[in-house]
C-alpha cells in the first residue's frame, strides 16, 4: 500500500459520494485521491463505536435528541461510563447523566448491554428538543 497523507475532508468527500450516488468504494476512492486500503482504514475509524468517538457530556448537551439518539445507539454501557464516569443514577437497564441544571441524559440499553434508545429530559421527565 502507498503511503500517503490523506485528510478528513478527502475521507468525508468519500463517504458522501458512496452514500449519495452509491457509486463503489473503488471509483469514490479513487476521486478522493485515496488507495482503498487507505479509504477502507478511514471508514472504519471514523465509523466504529470508539471510545475515541465519544463526545463530551458537554457537547452531548448542546446537540438535538435527535442527534444524540443517532449517535449513540451500538456503544456498549461499559464504554459511556468509561469516557464519562459513573452515571449519576442507573436501574433497569437505563443510565442517566445531569448535563446540567435541568437536562438528563437517558440512556436504555439491552441485555447485552448495548446502547438501544436514548433521549434528552428536563427535571420533568419530558423530552427536550423536539
Amino acid at each position: 500500500m502507498t503511503t500517503r497523507c490523506v485528510n478528513a475532508e478527502s475521507y468525508g468527500m468519500l463517504v458522501k459520494q458512496v452514500r449519495k450516488d452509491r457509486v463503489t468504494i473503488e471509483e469514490a476512492a479513487e476521486d478522493a485521491g485515496m488507495t482503498v486500503e487507505e479509504s477502507a482504514w478511514f471508514y472504519g475509524y471514523y465509523n466504529r463505536k470508539s471510545n475515541d468517538n465519544l463526545p463530551t457530556l458537554t457537547a452531548i448537551a448542546e446537540m438535538s435528541e435527535a442527534d444524540v439518539n443517532s449517535l449513540l445507539p451500538g456503544y456498549h454501557i461499559d464504554q459511556l461510563r468509561e469516557v464519562w464516569g459513573k452515571p449519576d443514577t442507573s436501574e433497569n437497564s437505563t443510565a442517566c447523566w445531569k448535563l446540567g441544571n435541568d437536562t438528563t441524559l437517558a440512556v436504555s440499553y439491552k441485555n447485552n448491554g448495548i446502547v438501544a434508545i436514548c433521549g434528552l429530559k428536563d427535571d420533568s421527565g419530558a423530552s427536550i428538543g423536539e
